[in-house]
């Protein structure tokens, strides 16, 4: 794929979190920083509950929530045409990946979705490709919320390594990711070039990777 014309390629850092995670490992700021956010959403009097799909109908159902959360965070940035066509492309690959190489987990509290996390995952390696979290929760920091317990839950299943995925080149993206004592490495995004039609080859090579 590296070789080919059609497709274009970008280089980023990654973080890659080591399962189980060792929190004594962890500077004791940072622990300090995780009990926190633990008790700030005890005091407002909310239950946190977490959910992994375990199913092609629980993947896709859950799918269209964390779009819909994904598209409410980055309204102001995201033209409605582009999120509808992002849905859809997410939707072809999941079916043709199914419940035995995806899964979403998500957050709730009282009930309501406050993050969720698209990941894939093959052998003991699971990688996160698209977060989402409810824009009127910020406050309670959601992401945190879920990555903890999703690293809790991963580790518990027999994975040994959770991938964070592409890392923006910013104090915010790193500092948060940082926040897991992650080892950092690279990851290389390849993107396909040239009109619609050629969607279909990028649903094959999906295909290829799922078997």
């Amino acid at each position: 794929m590296l070789k080919q014309a059609d497709w274009s390629h970008t280089t980023s850092r990654c973080a890659v979190v080591p399962l189980p995670l060792d929190v004594a490992s962890l500077s004791k700021s940072l622990r300090r920083q995780h009990v926190q956010r633990e008790r700030r959403v005890a005091a407002a009097g909310h239950f946190v509950s977490f959910r992994r799909t375990r199913t092609t109908r629980e993947l896709l159902d859950s799918h269209a929530m964390l779009e819909t959360l994904y598209a409410a965070r980055w309204a102001a940035s995201t033209p409605v045409a582009s999120a509808a066509a992002t849905y859809a492309a997410w939707t072809e690959v999941l079916r043709r990946l199914g419940n035995e190489a995806a899964f979403i987990a998500s957050a709730e509290i009282n009930g309501t979705p406050i993050a969720l996390q698209l990941c894939l995952y093959r052998g003991d390696r699971c990688y996160s490709v698209r977060p989402a979290m409810h824009p009127d929760m910020l406050h309670l920091s959601p992401g945190h919320l879920l990555l903890r317990r999703l690293i809790e839950n991963l580790a518990a299943d027999g994975f040994r390594a959770l991938d964070l995925g592409r890392t923006v080149e910013s104090t915010g993206q790193i500092g948060y990711k940082g926040q897991y004592g992650p080892s950092w490495g690279e990851t290389v995004t390849s993107v396909i070039d040239g009109p619609v039609e050629q969607q279909r080859r990028v649903q094959q090579r999906t295909k290829q990777f799922s078997r």
